[in-house]
């Protein structure tokens, strides 16, 4: 399992919920797991270069807390997340109409532009000809929040639509695959459910398990991230996100009890708005 977790994804799986962390800390246990203290050292040394850690301290007794911007860029999307398992157990279902947002902002206030177009994505809108975002689900609260937050309401225009001609495709399903690269994120997903398809059972603070545990919190959120959690409806039965979920739900209950007896660290924490 060593080989496959980069020292990056070790030192930020092991971050404990309030972000802070002490050097000899991710020293002694990445040695449990084949990392020298060298090449944690390196990788800290990056990530307070990049603005993603802030340094007190040297040597071994080091503290390096999380920076807030980094954690909002990489935190999982609790509601997000929350989402898509609803939608897997059947609680959210599609009304079949296609969700739309425009705006027009000028150039001079490009930053809050900017601002609101990360958003549409990062809620898992598709650019459709012509400017307009699409979404699957109903996104209208959620943007009309954000853009009232940037003082931009007045810009932003929301529309729906019962159907879709994208280039010449109208069937639903087809219409997803031509906006979304789901071939792309289905591939990632199986990648992800064969690499951790093998049954966990968590001991104590082992180098194999905080290897595994680690390796599938950074595989996860790099899966997911991407998805724009479409419904069953445009994804078939089959589609390989519903498996990996259950596969991140299964050890974030297992590690879950093991945090409870104070043996394992906050692995999961992060997603204890989930599961817990």
């Amino acid at each position: 399992m060593r080989q496959e977790l980069s020292t990056r994804e070790f030192v930020l799986g092991m971050l404990p919920e309030d972000g802070v962390v002490r050097a000899d800390r991710l020293y002694d246990v990445g040695a449990m797991i084949g990392f020298t203290v060298h090449q944690v050292r390196l990788c800290l040394s990056r990530l307070v270069a990049e603005g993603a850690f802030v340094q007190q301290g040297r040597g071994r007794v080091a503290v390096f807390t999380e920076t807030e911007t980094h954690r909002a860029a990489t935190d999982p999307d609790i509601e997000y997340l929350r989402y898509a398992y609803r939608q897997d157990s059947g609680e959210v279902r599609w009304d079949g109409r296609w969700h739309l947002a425009g705006f027009t902002i000028e150039e001079e206030r490009r930053e809050l532009r900017n601002a609101l177009r990360e958003r549409i994505l990062a809620l898992g809108g598709a650019l459709l000809p012509g400017g307009m975002y699409v979404q699957a689900a109903a996104w209208e609260d959620e943007l009309r929040s954000w853009a009232d937050g940037l003082g931009i309401a007045d810009r932003l225009t929301l529309a729906t639509a019962s159907s879709l001609d994208v280039g010449g495709v109208r069937e639903d399903r087809a219409v997803a695959a031509v906006l979304w690269p789901l071939s792309a994120m289905a591939d990632g997903y199986r990648a992800f459910n064969a690499r951790f398809a093998d049954p966990f059972v968590p001991e104590a603070d082992t180098d194999g398990a905080l290897a595994h545990c680690i390796g599938l919190t950074t595989a996860f959120e790099i899966c997911i991230r991407p998805d724009p959690l479409l419904p069953p409806e445009l994804l078939g039965l089959d589609w390989p996100g519903v498996e990996a979920r259950r596969i991140l739900r299964r050890v974030a209950e297992q590690l879950g009890r093991l945090r409870q007896d104070g043996g394992f660290p906050a692995l999961f924490a992060r997603y204890d708005g989930v599961f817990g």
